[in-house]
């Protein structure tokens, strides 16, 4: 038990620099993004998610696969001065009842730009949740449709 104790009491200060740490980092996201190329913030994220609600396309069988920031045209990036306003936009790619739909939202703007559902047979990338209990009924297919 003293042991115990002791080795407790010995890694309490590297835990109390690892969360610190911890906190600093999630402090330091900033609320807006700094660059054009910057990863979508969390604000982000739900801006998304309340303009897909809202477009009336999302039904209650329509899940997120993927969600991630459109990157702009390279002459946008390099034209791109700090300071300068930065549009930003999220291609997203969902599903509902089996099909894949693709989606382009303005988070800048508000708004939908784009919702096309793809190619019959267009299969979406695995989540991870869905690759672990799939892996058995993949590894025994010699093709995967």
């Amino acid at each position: 038990m003293a042991m115990s104790t002791y080795r407790l009491l010995a890694c309490l200060p590297a835990l109390s620099i690892a969360l610190l740490a911890q906190s600093v980092t999630l402090l330091a996201q900033s609320p807006v993004p700094q660059h054009p190329l910057d990863g979508l913030t969390s604000s982000e994220y739900w801006a998304v998610h309340d303009i897909l609600h809202k477009s009336g396309h999302m039904t209650a069988d329509t899940g997120v696969s993927t969600l991630v920031l459109h990157e702009p045209l390279k002459s946008t990036v390099l034209a791109w001065k700090p300071g300068d306003p930065i549009e930003r936009e999220a291609d997203v790619i969902l599903e509902d009842k089996g099909q894949t739909i693709e989606a382009r939202v303005d988070i800048t703007g508000g708004k939908l730009e784009s919702w096309s559902r793809t190619t019959p047979g267009c299969r979406r990338l695995l989540r991870s949740a869905t690759s672990r209990t799939s892996a058995p009924f993949i590894a025994g297919r010699a093709h995967w449709p």
